[in-house]
């Protein structure tokens, strides 16, 4: 297994001086042979070759930038609980939990190179995230970075087969991580499949955010009748 490197987003941006150096550079050169007659004037290809290194240095940091502005914190993504329920009615054999990808030992990799750069050194500069105030694609104010877009910032669509989640299945993440969103899509997929089934939860430790979850997700589907709740 290869160990790969940090994303060119998580180091410092030392191509903007190059960048900005090479343009001007090129803007001296092309300046130079305006006002000079053609026997002083430097050749073409040296104008042409600045312009080209400036240009890849530029977008160098273009994508260091686009992969900074989507580690901050955004709205989470959301879809309408019809629509859940109609993909579970069309799909019989599987079970979709969202967007994400699969975790393997290389993500495991990424996010511990990630963890040892600092967190100014993540985030994009405060002019970028203004401008991105002005575009209408504002982040959220006040959270964390979200590391795990920069270890793997293609998410796909998550299923498993319905058969894995007829024994004990596990559910771990940090607050916010959308534990409770889960429980509600696998609660409308289920309802949607089976309009006869009964959601038991057992000992939901005093989870009243959850209960009420679950609660709306068996109104939504005409079953009110279908949540039951122990809480010994």
């Amino acid at each position: 297994m290869s160990v790969q490197a940090v994303p060119v987003g998580a180091r410092p941006a030392s191509e903007v001086a190059a960048a900005a150096g090479w343009a001007l550079c090129a803007a001296f050169l092309a300046g130079f042979s305006a006002l000079n007659d053609a026997a002083i004037a430097p050749p073409p290809w040296l104008v042409a070759g600045a312009i080209a290194l400036a240009g890849c240095n530029a977008l160098q940091v273009l994508r260091a930038w686009r992969w900074r502005m989507s580690l901050l914190p955004c709205p989470p993504w959301q879809m309408p609980a019809a629509d859940a329920a109609a993909r579970a009615c069309s799909d019989t054999q599987s079970q979709w939990l969202g967007r994400g990808f699969d975790w393997t030992p290389v993500h495991s990799q990424r996010m511990r190179l990630l963890l040892r750069v600092a967190p100014g050194h993540l985030a994009p500069p405060r002019w970028l995230k203004r401008l991105a105030l002005g575009t209408g694609s504002a982040p959220i104010q006040g959270q964390a970075l979200r590391l795990i877009t920069g270890v793997e910032p293609g998410p796909r669509s998550i299923a498993v087969p319905l058969s894995a989640l007829a024994s004990h299945t596990l559910v771990f993440g940090q607050t916010g991580a959308g534990k409770t969103r889960l429980a509600e899509l696998i609660v409308t997929s289920f309802l949607a499949r089976h309009p006869e089934g009964v959601v038991f939860v057992l000992d939901p430790k005093g989870d009243r955010g959850l209960r009420a979850t679950l609660e709306r997700a068996c109104d939504r589907a005409d079953r009110p009748d279908a949540f039951i709740s122990l809480h010994p």
